[in-house]
């Protein structure tokens, strides 16, 4: 590492919140700036929470670019603009990888058709996450990389977008956000192999969407319905024509 590196290290102190948000946005992919703002207000340590104005939900911008310019400064992250009017969007270095001890390839920026599902995988973690702090979330990221790759000739079976784990009960659960709608052949072999595979699946969709999940799991027995729970996507948002 050379010397300025050394010198911006010892000017720049990582702070625990440094390493789990990096390591929670690299998880992700990625994360939208007013994204980032909630995620550093959750893991602000409790000695500095008195700095936090009240009835906030969010880190203030002002403190949050500062927190980015840190980590752009020792090479942490990227940061850039994907879609056209859309706001500031930051992704983890290689750099940053070998900080947090990720064994992921890296991915570098997103492509702008992958933007608005990563946007709403992260609005469901950030609420799921606050609404259950004990329960332990499994990215698709994660999740690729344990499945491995195809055996020659061989599909991988599908993959949820997410799991969470109950660390009381051992409860595992399938999340699934889509934001477009599939074939109804797609929907239906992705439906039939989460049932078979995890005893709970939440589903987070579009109306559309979830109309064509209530079609199709209409026709499934009563206990190949009994997994599934569906919720109304815009919910989390209403970003990118979202309804």
């Amino acid at each position: 590492m050379s010397s300025s590196k050394l010198e911006e290290q010892v000017t720049y102190q990582l702070t625990p919140r440094d390493i789990i948000c990096l390591t929670w946005i690299a998880m992700q992919y990625a994360i939208r700036l007013d994204q980032l703002q909630r995620l550093l207000f959750r893991y602000t340590p409790e000695q500095d929470r008195h700095k936090l104005k009240p009835g906030a939900d969010r880190l203030s911008l002002d403190r949050t670019y500062e927190l980015v310019s840190k980590w752009l400064s020792l090479g942490y992250i990227e940061k850039g603009g994907i879609l056209h009017g859309d706001k500031l969007w930051i992704w983890v270095s290689r750099e940053g990888m070998r900080l947090c001890k990720l064994p992921f390839t890296y991915s570098g920026k997103p492509a702008p058709g992958r933007v608005p599902h990563l946007f709403f995988i992260n609005q469901v973690r950030l609420a799921v996450e606050q609404k259950r702090p004990s329960d332990v979330w499994t990215s698709e990221r994660q999740i690729r990389r344990d499945a491995g790759a195809a055996a020659k000739g061989e599909s991988l079976p599908h993959l949820p977008d997410a799991i969470l784990t109950n660390m009381t009960n051992g409860k595992v659960t399938a999340l699934e956000i889509e934001k477009s709608s599939k074939t109804e052949s797609e929907l239906l072999d992705d439906l039939r192999e989460l049932a078979v595979s995890y005893k709970s699946v939440w589903y987070f969709a579009t109306s559309t969407t979830l109309r064509q999940l209530e079609s199709r799991l209409a026709d499934f027995t009563e206990e190949m319905r009994k997994p599934f729970r569906l919720y109304p996507l815009m919910e989390y948002g209403n970003d990118y024509g979202i309804s």
